[in-house]
């Protein structure tokens, strides 16, 4: 009976990269991070955990299909900075580890959704590098490891949802009560609130994560477009190259005409949904449901260019009319009929309401000439060609639009780098002006202090003895002088050669010393005697490799 209560990691098939990730990562502590050798420390990568809050239990589903923490439920006596929790292992509750690392390789999670980051050359995750939990294509995925409650409560839908044993988890009921409340599936109300307000909740106890409409921090904060305006290029003061820094980087704050943060890019009016997700299109299914920024379905252009009211249409294109992409579009709708068979293509040069000129008197309304004239009719539906054209020129004027935009924010860039390096090079030559006199007046100045000291010390020349032969008649006064000489002649000779030979190759004293020597680290020969030494000519140590 001892097997019956031994616990599974997972009952299902794991890949074998998946199964090291569950089973090991951030379990064991790094023994090169104790001996201070770890080179993955800063940035922290390692695989494995160097302080107590990096520290990861490992998840497993015991015999009763029950895991041994939650999945979703935090610890409240787990402290983040010590990474102690009272009740140890045994501890039934997910404790919020340095990354979130017991939830996201959970056995619930790990792997269970797509990365919405792309990969590098290596195939790591740009954003969080090798080690990344969500998966990258159909062939990282894996399904969930359900609790037996959840399981139960999939099995009964139409039980108590208010019963701990079989109802959906927390993080779940708070998600579905978010996608289910309908002013959240009003695109219009999520462009102008989503992320806009902070967070209610004490700071880590949000569990709604991206499902949370506020925002928890600078990076998550979003400006209303209805109440700011900027435009979807990024502020060159808070991105730089991939990464967004802090919006607190740019000096102009809330009045910038540029996104500060990855959420007011991507929930951009000019960008919202015009990209398709890629968790739809791989994987049928994504985690962020009224909340993902890309578009789930094609949507028809009637919705989108708000076509109940053609009227809406008319004065839309009415007001790009010095846009090339706009004379498309009123052809494409002339062509398909929903301008009528008349309407002029040339919009630039048509009167505003040219559209309504030809409506009777007698009618009631110019929607109801519409009507009768076939601009709005119960078959608008049936043109799917003509709606796809619309969609498509659509998506175009929206392509078009942002990379004017894109082009104008380079050409801002460039011209501000342009100044900058000619200010940049007026000064360097200013510097340089000032560095060439003063190297003037020191090399003046060199030149008079070497012609003061050859005075001082008699000349440029040393000093040499005379004939051996005439030292024993010379005074003891005379003798003490030449050797006086010497002395101070020999400590110059030895000077120079000191500084001579500390340079030289210690071979050939010809070339300058460009090799180290390994494993003694000598750097005493040239490139040219290197190939040709067995041993270090300082120490006599065998040669293993040069550098």
């Amino acid at each position: 009976m001892k097997s019956d209560s031994k616990p599974l990691l997972t009952a299902q098939a794991e890949k074998a990269n998946h199964y090291t990730y569950l089973k090991e990562f951030r379990v064991e502590q790094c023994p090169l991070f104790i001996q201070r050798k770890c080179t993955q420390h800063r940035p922290f990568t390692c695989f494995n955990w160097h302080f107590m809050n990096q520290r990861r239990r490992r998840p497993v589903r015991k015999r009763d299909r029950t895991f041994n923490y939650s999945a979703d439920n935090y610890c409240t006596k787990y402290d983040e900075t010590t990474g102690i929790c009272p009740d140890g292992d045994e501890c039934p509750f997910l404790h919020r580890t340095a990354g979130d690392t017991e939830r996201r390789y959970h056995l619930r999670y790990y792997k269970t959704c797509m990365c919405v980051h792309d990969t590098d050359t290596r195939g790591f995750c740009v954003k969080n590098g090798p080690h990344c939990a969500f998966a990258h294509g159909n062939h990282d995925l894996r399904p969930p490891v359900y609790d037996i409650k959840e399981i139960q409560a999939l099995e009964n839908p139409d039980s108590d949802p208010n019963s701990s044993s079989n109802g959906p988890n927390i993080l779940d009921k708070e998600r579905n009560l978010m996608n289910e409340d309908p002013k959240w599936q009003d695109t219009n109300y999520v462009l102008s609130n989503y992320k806009t307000e902070p967070c209610k909740r004490p700071p880590r106890l949000c569990r709604q994560g991206y499902a949370c409409p506020q925002y928890h921090n600078s990076k998550d904060k979003r400006r209303s477009p209805r109440k700011y305006k900027y435009r979807s290029t990024p502020c060159p003061n808070v991105k730089h190259g991939e990464e967004w820094g802090e919006p607190g980087n740019c000096e102009q704050g809330d009045a910038c005409t540029y996104c500060h943060t990855r959420t007011e890019q991507q929930f951009h009016p000019e960008i919202y949904k015009s990209t398709k997700c890629n968790d739809v299109q791989q994987a049928g299914y994504c985690p962020r449901g009224v909340f993902c920024a890309f578009a789930h379905v094609d949507r028809s252009a009637l919705d989108e260019l708000h076509l109940d009211d053609p009227l809406n249409l008319v004065e839309s294109i009415h007001r790009d009319t010095n846009s090339p992409i706009s004379n498309s579009i009123s052809a494409g709708l002339a062509s398909s009929g929903l301008l009528g068979s008349s309407a002029p293509v040339n919009i630039p040069g048509m009167n505003e309401r040219s559209v309504l000129t030809n409506f009777s008197p007698s009618t009631s309304s110019p929607l109801q000439h519409l009507h009768s004239t076939g601009f709005l009719t119960g078959s608008r539906f049936s043109h799917q060609d003509s709606m796809e054209s619309v969609q498509r020129l659509r998506e175009e004027l929206t392509s078009s639009r942002a990379q004017l935009a894109t082009w104008d924010e380079r050409i801002n860039q460039a011209r501000a780098a342009c100044a900058a390096w000619q200010l940049e090079s007026e000064e360097a030559k200013r510097k340089a002006s000032i560095a060439e006199q003063q190297r003037d007046e020191a090399l003046l100045q060199v030149k008079a202090l070497r012609v003061e000291n050859e005075a001082s010390s008699g000349g440029p020349y040393l000093h040499t003895l005379r004939r051996t032969s005439e030292l024993r008649s010379l005074s003891i006064a005379a003798l003490k002088s030449i050797q006086s000489q010497l002395r101070s002649d020999l400590e110059e000779v030895e000077k120079v050669l000191y500084r001579e030979t500390a340079t030289k190759c210690m071979v050939c004293e010809e070339q300058n010393r460009t090799v180290t020597l390994s494993p003694c680290n000598h750097y005493v020969v040239c490139s040219t005697c290197a190939p040709n030494q067995r041993e270090c000519p300082y120490c006599q140590t065998p040669v293993v490799s040069t550098s």
